[in-house]
């Protein structure tokens, strides 16, 4: 099982790759006499692959097998606010 990803950050799941848009904690509903378990998560993907850019997906997070996080998203922030060309 992978860490748990942020939103923003690039993903890999069913062999695509997506940028993670929303994370909601989830409780199972399971055997009352266990311990408590660990949270799952929902995670909300939009794919950034071109054949399927911008499909939405969402699956539990912690029972994906080969779920991975990928990198950092990059953000606007992060960009050059302008880009100078010579000619």
């Amino acid at each position: 099982m992978s860490s748990i990803p942020e939103i923003g950050q690039l993903v890999q799941a069913w062999d695509r790759a997506f940028v993670v848009t929303e994370i909601q904690p989830q409780e199972l509903q399971g055997d009352t006499t266990q311990p408590t378990q660990s949270p799952m998560h929902l995670v909300k993907l939009s794919s950034v692959e071109n054949d399927a850019l911008g499909e939405e997906a969402e699956l539990p997070w912690e029972l994906e097998p080969g779920a991975i996080v990928q990198q950092r998203a990059a953000t606007l922030r992060n960009r050059p606010t302008s880009i100078h060309c010579r000619y």
